[in-house]
């Protein structure tokens, strides 16, 4: 993980957690939406959240996640997922508001189903 500090800057990077939660909000609106208290949430607010939970990931976890040894890196990417999750459940509610509807009119980007 580029923000961890360990390269030869040895510093963190800002740029980095923004990166990353702007990537995991597009995946994530793929299929969920978010609100809060019944009012949808714009993306730029949920990833503004997910990048200071980011940015507040330990050094140690992110130096085990850009580790060699598969095992304390896929166990610590779990950890790590599990507490970004739980932190956006406390913060926002999750609804499913796939961002491709097509319906009955195939009104979707790719058209009618077929």
């Amino acid at each position: 993980m580029a923000s961890q500090g360990k390269g030869q800057r040895r510093r963190r990077d800002p740029q980095c957690s923004t990166l990353f939660a702007r990537d995991i909000v597009t995946a994530l609106r793929a299929q969920i939406g978010f609100r809060r208290y019944g009012e949808a949430v714009d993306d730029a607010t949920v990833q503004d959240f997910l990048r200071a939970a980011i940015w507040e990931i330990p050094i140690e976890d992110c130096a085990v996640l850009v580790g060699i040894d598969a095992t304390p890196r896929d166990a610590v990417k779990r950890d790590i997922s599990k507490r970004l999750a739980e932190q956006l459940r406390a913060q926002f509610e999750i609804v499913y508001d796939p961002a491709f509807h097509h319906g009955d009119s195939g009104t979707g980007p790719l058209g009618p189903r077929r």
